[in-house]
């Protein structure tokens, strides 16, 4: 495994921590005719000098018939998990909605999501855990998440994990089946081992076959957001040793509103510039920008004279595209316009006070602003 689970970046040859002779999987108890066969493994874990992400350099474990929680044994955490299901629907107003359980074991946070008025559905890879929820009447599907899975129900309106993400060998592809699951907007609350517990407490025994990633906070963020999740908070919680994020789905990619945007910019360019254009007024834009050289290669509106700007290194030469000569502010004075369009979002306040208060501009004054423009008084 050169490469980081998280951030794929190459791994330090050197740089790492080796445990001799330890279990093969904590969750591995034997019968008394395994005993024989059975032998401790060497695990050697790693750190990514980029994102920071402690991990183990081995495959992932397995439980399929591994009963995969001890949580209903523990009054304790099962009346904390209770009030934590409580909590979470109550938080985000999931009374009646559908909530997603991922990596449930024998589907005990299920029962708790259903005292608490969600309908919630768990997938599970431990047949053994699979058969215990099923038996106590819980929807439950043998699945295993990635990019691929699709879970039936889906989409569900929020989603739980508890202590599965640092099993996955891909927690990427692993948070990517989750979002592939869930709708827009859906929220979240994943939980995981906190990495500082164990460091704070230099406590080699919490590093084992079974967990591949150990989360930070930090990392934890890293993981969600480059997943597309909005990381709402992160807490750590009972009594230190867990991480506990809540997210939320991020709306679709922000690519999908330019397309839109562009048009509009257009429809308002058009408007502006053809009534200059039919009334015969002449119109000058402020602002040979990265923004006004981008608007202005839309179309070519004949009514532009020049493009003014104060850089004196863009004067006398051209605009790309749309090929308009850029002069400075003087050339206000010299070679009158009947408009001036300015198309300088960093600097539009500053443009305008220049055009009243220095040039003593008389004629009609506009902005462009996100995708419409807007007439100064």
């Amino acid at each position: 495994m050169p490469f980081c689970r998280l951030c794929r970046a190459e791994l330090p040859t050197e740089d790492g921590f080796w445990l001799q002779h330890v279990p093969r999987g904590v969750q591995c108890f034997l019968e008394e005719g395994q005993i024989a066969a059975d032998a401790g493994v060497d695990l050697e874990f790693k750190q990514c000098a980029n994102c920071r992400l402690v991990q183990l350099c081995g495959d992932q474990v397995r439980y399929e018939e591994a009963a995969t929680s001890a949580t209903s044994y523990s009054p304790s955490i099962s009346k904390y998990r209770r009030q934590q299901a409580l909590d979470f629907v109550h938080r985000f107003e999931l009374e009646g909605r559908t909530v997603l359980d991922v990596g449930c074991g024998d589907g005990y946070f299920l029962s708790y999501l259903a005292e608490a008025g969600v309908r919630g559905v768990g997938v599970e890879l431990s047949r053994k855990a699979l058969e215990i929820g099923v038996q106590r009447g819980l929807t439950i599907h043998g699945l295993f998440i990635d990019s691929k899975c699709r879970v039936p129900g889906a989409p569900f309106d929020a989603f739980t994990s508890f202590h599965v993400l640092e099993h996955t060998a891909d927690p990427n592809e692993f948070l990517r089946g989750i979002r592939n699951n869930i709708r827009e907007n859906a929220v979240g609350m994943i939980t995981v081992p906190a990495w500082e517990q164990i460091s704070e407490q230099s406590r080699y025994y919490d590093l084992i076959a079974d967990h591949l990633c150990y989360f930070s906070e930090r990392t934890l963020r890293l993981a969600m957001e480059m997943n597309g999740f909005t990381v709402i908070n992160i807490d750590r919680d009972w009594n230190g040793e867990d991480l506990v994020a809540l997210v939320q789905n991020s709306t679709k990619s922000d690519l999908d509103v330019l397309s839109p945007s562009r048009e509009r910019v257009l429809q308002a360019c058009e408007s502006y510039f053809s009534e200059a254009a039919e009334r015969g007024r002449a119109v000058a834009v402020w602002g040979a920008s990265q923004q006004a050289v981008t608007v202005l290669a839309l179309k070519t509106w004949s009514c532009i004279r020049y493009v003014v700007d104060s850089a004196t290194y863009k004067q006398g030469r051209f605009t790309p595209v749309s090929h308009l000569q850029i002069v400075g502010p003087q050339q206000l004075s010299k070679d009158l316009v009947d408009d001036v369009l300015v198309i300088a979002p960093r600097f539009t306040g500053e443009i305008v006070d220049q055009l009243h208060d220095t040039l003593k501009f008389r004629g009609r004054i506009a902005v462009l602003e996100d995708d419409r423009i807007r007439n100064v008084p």
